[in-house]
């Protein structure tokens, strides 16, 4: 007679003496399957991301058939009187290239003013180690904000000025090269200073490079300008958006931009990528580089090579670089920029 009783000792006895092989379920093989297809996916994209939608090989290999980056800004100077050569703080290679390219413009097609990225403040200095009879540059490394003290690079910076004053010396007074002091009075900020007054005072600094410059401009329609600044200034489009905590945003519409608008034959914008002597600090937010740098750097490309931008260089969503001081939100827009709508030619010295 069938038992309940006797059919469960059965079953107990059936899985303690004769337990079954442990099988994989089909829902630990789906799962298996699944990551599978997200590392394959992941893997794609990646690879995707780094190509660009193409062949980076044939990136390299256009940005290797580039020239030397001074016959770049010597041609760009041939045919345009206002040109905006990229700094990047911290690095050296940007000022001895720009010294470089005031003695080359200067015996070349001319140069009237250089325009720095320096406190305005600081103007009567620069013109007292213009107008002395022999070279003083105490009077220039006596002052950190005209040497950028703080990027840890400031011999190369001051070679900048003192090459002006080299071929001031050696050209007639017809010829001499002006220094504007381009920035902000008290930029950047000493001591303690909110991060909402540093985004406004940030937010203006473009404004007033361009209220600073525009009276030269106006008096010389033909004179010819190097501005030597912070890659950001150099951009044509787009804008920069600040935000810090629950203060009003800030946007800052960069001085080449501005500047094209007014003179759109006129302006011609070289980014700079360089390798820095250390890590830049910001007060608000600082060029770092491009895009392509790390590209570049992997391929070990030559140095001191320039050429003008095209949509070859468009791999990239974020195409530029930006260093942030903590606690700042920064936004370029709009979202779709395209590192060969930002400027007009591109020089590699390094990554």
């Amino acid at each position: 007679m069938w038992s309940l009783v006797e059919r469960f000792k059965q079953n107990r006895a059936r899985r303690k003496f004769m337990p079954r092989p442990h099988r994989r379920g089909k829902g630990t093989i789906g799962k298996v399957a699944i990551v599978l297809v997200v590392v394959l996916l992941a893997g794609m994209a990646a690879l995707q991301l780094w190509r660009g939608g193409g062949d980076t090989t044939e990136f390299v290999a256009h940005v290797r058939a580039g020239g030397p980056a001074l016959d770049v800004i010597e041609r760009a100077a041939a045919g345009r009187r206002l040109i905006f050569l990229a700094d990047v703080p911290s690095a050296s290679a940007p000022k001895e290239l720009a010294a470089q390219a005031i003695e080359r413009l200067a015996k070349g097609s001319g140069l009237d003013v250089i325009a720095l990225e320096i406190d305005a403040a600081e103007q009567p200095f620069i013109d007292r180690y213009l107008a002395t009879p022999s070279e003083d540059a105490a009077i220039l490394l006596a002052r950190p904000r005209i040497s950028h003290e703080a990027e840890g690079v400031s011999r190369a910076y001051i070679d900048v000025l003192r090459a002006v004053r080299r071929m001031n010396d050696q050209m007639g007074a017809d010829q001499q090269i002006r220094i504007v002091a381009l920035d902000v009075a008290g930029w950047p900020p000493k001591g303690a200073v909110s991060p909402s007054e540093a985004a406004r005072l940030f937010g203006e600094r473009d404004s007033v490079m361009l209220n600073t410059i525009m009276p030269l401009l106006q008096d010389d329609p033909k004179s010819r300008v190097l501005f030597f600044v912070g890659g950001l200034h150099v951009l044509k489009a787009g804008t920069g958006v600040v935000q810090t905590g629950g203060t009003k945003t800030v946007e800052a519409r960069w001085l080449a931009s501005r500047l094209a608008a007014l003179y759109p034959q006129d302006v011609y914008s070289i980014l700079v990528d360089a390798t820095p002597s250390r890590i830049p600090a910001a007060a608000v937010a600082a060029y770092r580089g491009t895009s392509v740098r790390s590209v570049l750097r992997d391929a070990r490309v030559n140095t001191g090579l320039g050429l003008p931008l095209d949509p070859v260089f468009d791999f990239s969503r974020h195409p530029v670089d930006v260093t942030l001081k903590p606690g700042i939100h920064f936004d370029m827009t709009p979202r779709d920029l395209r590192l060969s709508t930002l400027a007009d030619a591109y020089i590699y010295l390094g990554s």
